[in-house]
């Protein structure tokens, strides 16, 4: 099953809408409200393979951060407001909630870091030694790698053939950067 559904293409059961009160008017990220409602109601949320749908893009930067920001604030809300329900009554979305907070922890500390070591760059022993940008190097190398395993290993678990373009794939591990980048300013 799935841990919340994407907004973009879904069929819900009328049964399931009623029983969870229908759509929230308070929520900008409808799709994670009700799909965290559903399985705090004891809902499983499914994926169908066979449905294929295309979304389009936010077309520029200062868009792409608006839907960005309009997320974060969703996700948040939707964290308070039905966080604590994955405890109880065979909620299911217990790994979804763990996962929300494990990323904004992440994104609390890699600001802090990143703070710290632009204030103290100067005063490391690496900088001191001129070994700075050397000892990164196998942190960059190892988490590259590790995004291309996740990428096979995802490319594996979908089934369908990839056709990207192989500039494409060079670029790929640029992603993490920019999507946690968008993520952190919004």
């Amino acid at each position: 099953g799935l841990l919340t559904v994407s907004g973009a293409f879904t069929a819900y059961r009328v049964s399931a809408l009623r029983s969870i009160g229908g759509w929230s008017d308070t929520s900008s990220t409808e799709d994670i409200d009700a799909s965290w409602r559903l399985q705090s109601q004891g809902w499983r949320l499914a994926f169908e393979a066979d449905w294929i749908s295309r979304v389009e893009m936010a077309p520029n930067l200062p868009a792409l951060w608006r839907q960005r920001r309009r997320w974060s604030a969703g996700l948040g809300r939707a964290l308070r407001d039905h966080g604590a329900a994955c405890l109880f009554n065979g909620a299911r979305h217990l790994p979804i909630v763990v996962l929300t907070l494990v990323s904004l922890s992440w994104i609390v500390s890699s600001l802090a870091f990143a703070i710290h070591a632009l204030l103290n760059w100067s005063h490391t022993p690496a900088a001191a030694s001129g070994l700075g940008a050397a000892v990164y190097l196998p942190v960059v190398i190892a988490g590259i790698l590790a995004f291309y395993i996740q990428l096979f290993t995802s490319l594996a678990v979908d089934g369908r053939r990839p056709s990207l373009h192989w500039r494409s794939a060079l670029i790929a591990p640029l992603y993490p950067i920019y999507f946690w980048g968008v993520l952190l300013s919004s």
